[in-house]
């Protein structure tokens, strides 16, 4: 009983927290609501978009999972990362599967739960880990 209490105490502490919104209790003095009106200050933009190059249908020389991010570096080279497989699949500007990056495990080179990538400026790539 004491464990059930536990936990239905803890659930109302989240609905109560969830039921002011986001912000709410999080804003300091400083904080400034900003509100968007039902029209865009800049107008409404439509993009036409075209596929440039497909990959992950039919090609035996890799696998894709679950996406969770893509980036391009300087080059143009598009780095995906795959959170099933926990790798970053790379690929060449004009959709050539180049290689993989890492592989799932805890040892050296290795990931666990790869969601995202940072790029910095000097070409190093971060794959950060869940």
């Amino acid at each position: 009983m004491r464990h059930l209490l536990l936990i239905a105490s803890g659930f109302l502490l989240v609905t109560a927290g969830l039921s002011f919104g986001p912000a709410a209790g999080l804003a300091g003095a400083d904080a400034h609501l900003v509100e968007n009106d039902a029209i865009p200050r800049d107008g409404v933009f439509t993009f036409q978009l075209r596929e440039l190059w497909r990959a992950g249908e039919d090609d035996p020389d890799y696998l894709l999972g679950l996406i969770t991010d893509a980036q391009a570096d300087s080059h143009g080279n598009v780095y995906l990362v795959d959170f099933q497989l926990s790798d970053v699949k790379v690929f060449a500007p004009n959709g050539d599967y180049l290689h993989t990056l890492s592989r799932q495990g805890e040892g050296p080179g290795e990931t666990e739960a790869a969601r995202q990538l940072l790029l910095a400026a000097g070409g190093e790539l971060g794959i950060v880990q869940g």
